[in-house]
């Protein structure tokens, strides 16, 4: 019998473990449902139970270096408001991880990745043939506000809620706040040749 080694991202890696958590603790699955957002509980004793995995739908406001501002389009949802909360990007496509390294692809072709200064939306990936302009496709798409005061929604992403996504901001007064929604990138974004 031979052993196959799956090597799995930091989003793969965190919806793994939600699964995981969620069989292991259910007994039957109890699901608050409404149109914009899903909690997965599980049932213990007939009782729901506040624990369980936690997922989001959401417009991006803002487009970050490793994380999204958002605004929740889920009203129902329990103990949230329509205030904006951090989503972290997937882990293949947060600038600070890959910015001025070289790292092989998976044909084992040594790629640098390096960014322009104040810009995580477009990169220039290096081999030995040349240079090539990424940029993430789909777009991330920020939310705008006309002038006459109308809210215009961002891209639609659906976060899920993990314990630690390895991305942290500086908060309004300097503190490091961890960043514990994910993006779990249903829309499969990743970096594609700028054909512009």
């Amino acid at each position: 019998m031979s052993e196959r080694i799956v090597l799995l991202t930091e989003s793969d890696h965190a919806v793994l473990v939600a699964l995981v958590e969620w069989a292991r603790n259910s007994r039957g699955i109890g699901l608050i449902n409404t149109p914009w957002s899903l909690t997965t509980s599980p049932r213990r004793r007939g009782r729901r139970s506040r624990g369980g995995v936690k997922f989001r739908w959401c417009t991006v406001v803002t487009v970050h270096d490793d994380h999204l501002d958002c605004r929740p389009v889920d009203g129902p949802y329990p103990e949230s408001s329509f205030a904006d909360f951090t989503v972290a990007k997937p882990s293949e496509l947060r600038k600070t991880l890959t910015d001025g390294l070289t790292i092989p692809n998976q044909e084992g072709v040594l790629i640098e990745d390096t960014y322009p200064q104040h810009v995580s939306t477009s990169r220039t990936a290096s081999d030995d043939e040349g240079d090539e302009e990424q940029v993430i496709v789909p777009a991330y798409v920020p939310a705008q506000t006309t002038d006459d005061g109308v809210f215009h929604p961002g891209s639609l992403i659906l976060a899920i809620s993990v314990a630690d996504t390895r991305v942290t901001y500086a908060g309004a007064n300097g503190q490091t706040i961890a960043v514990t929604w994910l993006d779990m990138n249903i829309n499969g974004r990743a970096w594609a040749e700028n054909d512009e």
